[in-house]
């Protein structure tokens, strides 16, 4: 896959890693490439396609980019791809291992009661599947951090301290 990208007159496009987790997720990985492939230089390669000109700051502007012919390819999530319905290669698991994402509600947030009800929703079983539909894979029962958890929040979740 680094070898087609890395070929001259190819357009990659990738997140900006200063504003999107995945730029800064596809930085890491191009930096992992040339040890994982034992190919000094696969990586660098890879980036001097990727021109300024194609990073743009979220999956959106990425997947517009793609869809109107103006990159060939791009560095994003798997989930992502689904969303759009591209065609996508999926990397080992040990170069590009799996993004979890978390969810908080700061205590002092101005209307945490819907923050903590929101989060509540998305936990629930309807929550779940619109994540699923989203094509978002989410953990059967996802791990809190931390102490003093909303009560409305304990029936979707387990403790990290029960992981210990």
């Amino acid at each position: 896959w680094w070898r087609i990208l890395a070929r001259p007159g190819v357009r990659v496009g990738r997140a900006d890693p200063n504003l999107a987790p995945a730029g800064e997720h596809a930085v890491n990985l191009l930096r992992r490439v040339d040890g994982y492939y034992d190919q000094r230089g696969a990586g660098d390669s890879v980036m001097a396609r990727a021109l300024q000109r194609y990073v743009r700051p979220n999956a959106t502007e990425l997947a517009a980019l793609l869809e109107t012919g103006e990159v060939d390819y791009i560095i994003d999530y798997e989930s992502v791809a689904l969303q759009y319905g591209f065609d996508f290669l999926a990397l080992p698991q040990d170069l590009s291992p799996a993004i979890l994402y978390g969810i908080g509600v700061p205590r002092a947030a101005e209307h945490a009661d819907a923050g903590t009800e929101f989060t509540a929703f998305l936990l629930s079983d309807p929550g779940m599947r619109v994540l699923r539909e989203a094509r978002i894979r989410v953990l059967d029962t996802p791990v809190s951090i931390g102490a003093d958890l909303p009560p409305s929040l304990l029936p979707f979740v387990r403790s990290s301290a029960a992981l210990r």
